[in-house]
Order: structure tokens, then sequence, then C-alpha cells
């Protein structure tokens, strides 16, 4: 797996365990058969800048990519192509993405201390993005029934229900 040009920077894998994503600073996803190492498809080209983290809808047709320009997108892992525009809600980069066990909803980790619910079919905010700490959301999960997210702040750890 040596098709990236600049270091690789977050890497996630199917839900069936047969293919790997991976995401670079030179602003490119790959897709990577887990079994051989071998490139899917070509590299798909982000709009945005680089990315820092990835997430795969638990269903595995869907890649969530999340830059430091503040964006998150969705890509259509058939095609290679993205899904709608930019979700920009966050005010400064992306650090951690999760796609609900449902499917339904994406949350986002900022930098900017805030978390913000995305509806993972049409893309839109859902609600304001929620802030609650004072220091960057570095990390994240969402519980197996899709009602509690709980972020994981440099400092602290806090259990949100939505």
């Amino acid at each position: 797996m040596g098709d990236h040009i600049h270091e690789v920077a977050c890497v996630a894998v199917s839900p069936d365990s047969t293919t790997i994503v991976s995401g670079s600073h030179n602003r490119t996803l790959w897709l990577w058969d887990a079994k051989t190492g071998v490139p899917i498809r070509e590299a798909m080209k982000l709009p945005s800048q680089e990315t820092h983290c990835l997430a795969v809808s638990p269903d595995g047709t869907i890649i969530v990519s999340g830059s430091c320009d503040n964006s998150v997108w969705k890509w259509d892992v058939r095609t290679g192509a993205a899904i709608g525009g930019a979700m920009k809600g966050h005010t400064n980069g992306i650090t951690c993405l999760a796609v609900s066990p449902d499917s339904t909803t994406i949350v986002s980790g900022s930098h900017d201390s805030t978390l913000q619910l995305w509806d993972a079919k049409t893309g839109a905010a859902v609600g304001e993005a929620m802030k609650g700490h004072t220091c960057e959301i570095t990390c994240l999960a969402i519980s197996p029934d899709s009602s509690t997210v709980v972020p994981g702040p440099v400092l602290s750890l806090s259990v949100i229900a939505h």
C-alpha cells in the first residue's frame, strides 16, 4: 500500500473487513483490498484540504471524511464520487467522525471543542453544534442503539444523549 504521495493521516476498515480506506495529506482517499493490499480504485480527489479522519457507514456504502478546513464530506464507495457538497458547521478542523449503527446520523468532533450531528442521508446539520468542553474533541463513539454519543476531549470524558 504505497500509492500515497504524502503521509497517511487516517484509516478506516469496512464493516465486512474486505476494504481499507486511507486518507492522506495530499488530499486523496484510497480504497484497498484488505487481503492483497492492492488499490481497488484510482484515488478519490478531495476538493477540500487534507483529511484528518475517516469513518465507514455500517452498511459499507458510504465513506465519511473530515478535513482541517472544517468540512465533512460523504463519498460513495461504489463510484468514488462525492455525495452532495461539504457539510460545514464547525469553526475549526475536524478531528474525529462516526456513523451511527443505524446509519441515520453522522457525528463529527472538532478542534473547536464541539460535536455536530448530521443527517446521514441529506448531509444537513441536526441542530446546533454542541459545546460542552473547553478543549478540542479528539475522539468519539456512538452507542449500539444510536441513542448516546460519547466524546473524548483532550482532558476529560462526557456523555451526551441525543
